[in-house]
């Protein structure tokens, strides 16, 4: 009598490659101009990359119930555009671009557009505020090149308008007053 033999190899194969299977991330945006960035992002600055490190608290960023790898990058800031910003800002992104995280490398200097943040960390309310950049800012790695330095002296141009604009706006405000107060 002969015996066959049922090779389980193949089904064992698929279970496992079914079972270590992940769920992918892809990273899908629409960049922004310079300007259009400039005017969405809270804090606009250059400066050089003095550490990365792996967070896990409050501030990784999630999709749904997935957990995303987050990184903290911290800055030596050089010159600041838009926000406030003392001589160390910190912004936080994503591991891996895949998951719209921006990559950054230690002693590097970038230019970095930030959003703030607000993530809840508790049930009574108290709030973590962070800066966030990623793969659909502007950021740009900062070289002695043509490129970087027009994407400077175009960063000091919307600084002078976003000034002046913050002028004129507060100029009405203040013609709005005097007008109210006038008993006229």
């Amino acid at each position: 009598m002969k015996r066959t033999s049922t090779s389980f190899a193949p089904h064992f194969l698929s279970l496992l490659l079914l079972l270590s299977a992940t769920t992918t991330l892809a990273c899908y945006c629409f960049h922004p101009t310079v300007e259009e960035d400039f005017r969405d992002s809270d804090l606009v600055f250059s400066g050089k990359v003095t550490r990365i490190e792996l967070i896990r608290d409050e501030r990784q960023i999630k999709w749904g119930e997935i957990e995303i790898g987050t990184l903290e990058i911290e800055f030596e800031v050089d010159q600041t555009w838009k926000g406030t910003s003392g001589s160390k800002a910190t912004v936080i992104t994503e591991i891996e671009e895949s998951a719209c995280g921006y990559t950054f490398d230690i002693a590097e200097s970038y230019a970095v557009f930030a959003s703030s943040r607000e993530v809840d960390i508790d049930e009574d309310s108290i709030a973590l505020e962070f800066y966030y950049t990623g793969y659909c800012s502007s950021n740009q790695k900062i070289h002695n090149s043509p490129q970087a330095r027009a994407l400077l002296n175009q960063l000091e141009d919307l600084k002078s308008e976003d000034q002046e604009e913050s002028k004129d706006e507060n100029d009405n405000r203040s013609d709005d007053n005097i007008k109210s107060d006038d008993p006229a």
